[in-house]
């Protein structure tokens, strides 16, 4: 049993239960690559689909931004509900099946620069208490299109899941007078066990209370708690790991895996909250066990997926 010492959250770890028998074969088909589906609203011929863009990079590697037509929260004056904010999609490219791991460094660093910007203006709006960056990437990991996108919510409350790693890192900080990530990031590279691969700006690593199998988090070396500060060789660093990571998820695990990529930091630093990415590949779903305890199980160690991920050749 290992224990998250950001969330408090318990994993066991279990490698004989991966040697289940099963009945289901996985997708060995590869994906289609097409530039252009005449039906995906965000294929550029089709963006008259989408609603009105708030955020477009132009230049050689497009990104754009809309509302999304289907959000998870309404916008303040629309809805008599007692939460409300923003939702909206990050367009990350023009070709309809190129997938994430597949694009430029210097266009990642523009969807970066995109998740800046918009974070920015939606913290703009007071009663915005938390905003969330994520990707789904593929149908296991809640993808409903194919064409690569990602998405930013904005809400006018913090998630309780959020408010328990600020109290627990806080918590720390009193205790220890250094954060959590800091103190972790400090151990790590000092064992490199579970290091995938280290930028000069970001480090990518398997957490040691791994709650899914070949889980990777991303921490910046340099202490900050949000990610709406990064400058020039940050996001260009950032990207560079991203790209490098990804690629080594996908030669591990196929070209066919899903997963979910999100970005956890808030509106303002502070000396105890450190800003991180996760990606957690979806290979397998919770069963009765994990959905009635909450209590996580993880059939590979993060020491072995680290090497594994480490040694793949991108």
């Amino acid at each position: 049993m290992r224990i998250n010492p950001i969330s408090k959250e318990t994993v066991i770890m279990s490698e004989n239960r991966s040697k289940r028998p099963t009945d289901f074969s996985s997708n060995k088909n590869g994906i289609e690559k097409m530039e252009f589906k005449d039906d995906c609203p965000f294929c550029i011929a089709n963006q008259h689909m989408t609603a009105e863009k708030i955020y477009d990079s132009k230049g050689s590697y497009p990104v754009t931004v809309v509302e999304n037509k289907y959000p998870i929260v309404s916008k303040k004056e629309d809805t008599k509900s007692n939460i409300y904010g923003f939702h909206y999609v990050v367009i990350e490219g023009r070709e309809h099946s190129k997938s994430f791991y597949e694009l430029k460094k210097v266009h990642i660093a523009e969807i970066i620069k995109a998740y800046i910007s918009v974070s920015k203006d939606i913290y703009e709006n007071e009663f915005i208490k938390y905003v969330q960056i994520f990707k789904n990437n593929g149908r296991d990991a809640g993808a409903s299109l194919q064409h690569a996108h990602s998405q930013i919510v904005g809400i006018n409350i913090i998630p309780e899941k959020i408010k328990r790693e600020i109290e627990n890192t806080k918590e720390y900080y009193k205790k220890n007078k250094i954060c959590v990530l800091c103190d972790i990031l400090k151990n790590e590279i000092q064992i490199k066990e579970r290091i995938v691969h280290q930028g000069k700006e970001f480090i990518a690593l398997c957490p040691y209370a791994s709650t899914y199998k070949y889980e990777i988090q991303i921490v910046k070396r340099k202490h900050s708690s949000t990610m709406m500060n990064l400058n020039e060789k940050e996001i260009d660093d950032l990207s560079d790991v991203l790209k490098v990571v990804t690629n080594k998820l996908h030669r591990v695990l196929g070209e066919n895996i899903s997963y979910n990529i999100y970005y956890n930091f808030i509106k303002e630093d502070n000396e105890y909250y450190h800003f991180y990415i996760e990606i957690c590949p979806r290979t397998v779903k919770g069963a009765g066990f994990e959905i009635s305890t909450g209590i996580m199980v993880n059939t590979v160690l993060p020491e072995i997926a680290a090497k594994k991920l480490r040694e793949a050749i991108v």
